[in-house]
């Protein structure tokens, strides 16, 4: 002998098979969007380490230029410049870091 119920012109095993595939959506519906936010960060932080990248080549590529003489007319200006553009790429460094946090 079964039994069978009906709620809102359903029978249990309709309902059964309704939660079941609602069940399957919501899984896949999951995966999707964790895919998309594993896209974005990743996609954020490639953005970030590139303009960190760009920002420490140029800040080296003036760095050889101070260190090589170009422009620089007194000693004291020869050792100037050096030491700030080196304090400088330590901050532009930093600030990328914490900017891609």
């Amino acid at each position: 002998m079964t039994a069978t119920g009906t709620v809102h012109g359903q029978t249990l095993e309709q309902r059964i098979e309704a939660l079941e595939a609602a069940q399957r959506g919501l899984r896949d519906e999951l995966d999707r969007r964790e895919e998309r936010a594993r896209e974005r960060l990743r996609n954020e932080f490639q953005g970030a380490l590139k303009a960190s990248e760009k920002t420490i080549d140029d800040q080296f590529t003036k760095l050889r230029g101070y260190v090589v003489g170009d422009g620089q007319t007194s000693r004291t200006r020869a050792y100037l410049g050096p030491i700030v553009l080196g304090i400088g790429i330590v901050v532009g460094l930093v600030g990328n870091i914490f900017s891609s946090l």
